[in-house]
């Protein structure tokens, strides 16, 4: 491959070549057609591909917690998040929105689920280049830290995530399903 790529949301006739590109590249720990189309379909996560040519030559994969934790009907308010009827809204309300209902801070946690760069056009910098711009639309939603799991003898994928701020947090013993442990990488935005 040669020549510019662009970065847009993965589309359901994507999935052809983004499991193409990962099959070889993860081997038992593949998601198969049926974890991607899972993840097209979830609102919490998001599914880019880096396109040449309108071909998918490669694939990132996100999951970020939800904003606000009244949305999913965990605090203050009714189920859809709008205040009850009989609610008061009062000009001095006071409330901030990254606090939970203990009065402590919310921290937005997202997740790297997954990226991947078809062999053929990998050492281009497509795999810097969407985690760059998944890290972009994190700090833009408003997300705080972002965690990740990497296979321990994954040298080329570690030092692409150091050198994008990551350090290493924990070890995941046997955490893939050939045995392998998996280093527990984060980074604050």
């Amino acid at each position: 491959m040669t020549g510019a790529f662009d970065i847009r949301p993965a589309r359901e006739p994507d999935l052809a070549a983004i499991i193409e590109i990962e099959a070889p590249l993860f081997d038992a720990s593949s998601w198969g057609r049926r974890g991607f189309e899972s993840a097209l379909n979830d609102p919490l996560t998001q599914v880019f591909v880096a396109s040449a040519n309108n071909r998918p030559v490669g694939f990132i994969v996100w999951r970020q917690a939800p904003t606000d934790t009244r949305q999913n009907g965990t605090g203050n308010g009714s189920e859809n998040g709008t205040k009850n009827d009989n609610e008061n809204d009062t000009e001095d309300d006071t409330e901030d929105d990254t606090e939970d209902d203990t009065g402590d801070e919310m921290v937005i946690e997202a997740e790297l689920l997954s990226v991947g760069v078809d062999k053929k056009a990998q050492r281009k910098g497509i795999a810097r280049q969407l985690c760059r711009f998944m890290l972009t639309r994190l700090g833009q939603s408003g997300a705080d830290k972002v965690f990740l799991e990497v296979a321990q003898n994954n040298t080329a994928a570690t030092s692409l995530y150091l050198s994008l701020g990551f350090s290493t947090v924990g070890l995941r013993k046997r955490y893939y399903r050939n045995g392998e442990d998996a280093v527990l990488m984060a980074k604050q935005l």
